[in-house]
């Protein structure tokens, strides 16, 4: 609806792509995460998988294409890296 935040928005289709991403990929089986006000509207998004290591060479698919579509809908930006051990971590911010 025309009420709906926007920032919330983006931080739930960022989750649910994130995560869909980790089953599907990375064939994870645990998942934590992590939410934090930052200054001012910004808010602060780490979700923390488990599963495969993150590849090396790992080149963005449409699933980092859908990501990067939310997050910059809202003046944000995101990363993603290896987890320690495995797995993967996805950290994004949101708002100006």
């Amino acid at each position: 609806t025309e009420d709906d935040d926007p920032v919330a928005i983006a931080i739930y289709r960022t989750v649910e792509q994130g995560l869909q991403n980790a089953l599907k990929h990375a064939r994870a089986r645990h998942a934590r995460l992590r939410l934090a006000m930052g200054e001012g509207s910004q808010v602060r998004l780490e979700l923390i998988t488990d599963g495969q290591l993150l590849a090396a060479d790992w080149q963005p698919g449409l699933g980092a294409t859908v990501i990067d579509t939310w997050v910059d809908a809202v003046g944000g930006s995101w990363s993603l890296r290896p987890g320690d051990p495995d797995g993967a971590v996805l950290t994004a911010t949101f708002g100006r």
